[in-house]
């Protein structure tokens, strides 16, 4: 089943990132010292960005956990609405509109989450489970490995790339 991922906060390193690499790159001395002056410019923008978005992303959780998709879509547009390619509301949306049965538009969100945050295995994870869902096994699997590689101790994407191999 769809895995609805942890949400951003202002102590999560993880808020703002380029999801590229997420501190495990080979940048230069100079190139880090340049990221961290932008990301020091833009400390407070980001987090009143997160003041706005964090109450309606765990309004959207809730909603889609006590089974009122239309009520989690609704929230999550209102948070696209201010963070456009927020991929944790992406992520969010896609289940929803998954649950509603709209599974070609749950597969558009997921992979604008992925494109957004390529390396969160749990993103890349639920859209090996969209693909699946639609029938698109080769993509599935390809995700699924992916999803795995990226975190070998997420035994949900080893099971998927596991049962998806055979």
């Amino acid at each position: 089943d769809m895995m609805v991922v942890g949400m951003y906060g202002k102590g999560n390193v993880g808020a703002g990132g380029y999801g590229v690499g997420d501190g495990i790159t080979r940048e230069g001395a100079a190139s880090r010292q340049c990221r961290e002056r932008i990301h020091a410019k833009w400390a407070g923008h980001r987090d009143a960005l997160i003041d706005r978005t964090e109450p309606l992303l765990k309004s959207a959780a809730q909603s889609a956990q006590h089974g009122d998709h239309a009520a989690a879509e609704a929230r999550c547009h209102e948070v696209l609405a201010i963070s456009p390619n927020d991929p944790w509301a992406l992520n969010l949306l896609a289940l929803a509109l998954r649950e509603r049965g709209r599974l070609a538009d749950a597969r558009a969100a997921q992979e604008l989450a992925v494109a957004v945050r390529p390396q969160e295995a749990s993103l890349v994870y639920n859209l090996a489970l969209l693909a699946r869902a639609q029938g698109d096994l080769e993509s599935a699997r390809r995700h699924a490995r992916r999803a795995a590689t990226l975190a070998p101790d997420f035994a949900p994407a080893r099971a998927l790339a596991q049962a998806l191999a055979q």
